[in-house]
């Protein structure tokens, strides 16, 4: 309602409070509001505002839950989509990309990385220090087009006769090497 209270719930919110009364007290209304919205950690997808809410379990444990919210005239109707498997999937690439920086610190060869939409997502120390391009143009993950521009700047690049048709050439084959079938070596 446009008080906060919880007037309409399904079974499965009902059976997640019940489960989450104390002892000896049975379920009432108004309904016990499970998900505070304002009080969750808040990501967009799709250009729809997903508020993100862990539901601490009766054993310590808990749920992840996706919470979207829709307008019904003067109240608002909330939906929420559990999500540990997303939660848990986020964790471990986070996890895993930790592990990979520490490794890729550690290498002598200057490696870049970049995402499906051309930006850059992690580079190595060697990377800053063989072209100097600065860490905070780096660390901004610039797309894969201004960092061949800032190379070039820094005369970094075989400089073809035509860069602009060069760049078109590199462009192309980065996009026909989405399978990782293209490699090239660059003498600096």
């Amino acid at each position: 309602s446009a008080t906060g209270d919880v007037i309409w719930a399904n079974a499965r919110y009902l059976n997640e409070a019940a489960m989450r009364l104390e002892p000896g007290r049975d379920l009432t209304w108004p309904l016990p509001r499970l998900f505070e919205p304002h009080m969750t950690n808040t990501h967009v997808t799709q250009g729809f505002a997903i508020h993100r809410h862990k539901l601490a379990g009766t054993s310590g444990d808990g749920n992840w839950f996706d919470l979207t919210s829709e307008e019904d005239g003067a109240e608002r109707l909330f939906y929420a989509t559990p999500c540990d498997a997303t939660v848990k999937a986020e964790s471990s690439l986070r996890d895993f990309t930790q592990t990979l920086t520490k490794t890729f610190a550690q290498l002598p060869i200057a490696l870049a990385i970049f995402d499906s939409q051309r930006r850059l997502q992690t580079f190595n120390p060697a990377l800053n220090d063989l072209t100097g391009l600065p860490f905070d143009f780096l660390s901004a993950r610039p797309g894969l087009l201004s960092v061949l521009d800032a190379l070039r700047e820094r005369k970094l690049l075989p400089e073809p006769k035509d860069y602009r048709s060069w760049r078109r050439q590199v462009v192309d084959m980065e996009k026909a090497a989405a399978s990782g079938q293209y490699e090239d070596t660059w003498n600096l």
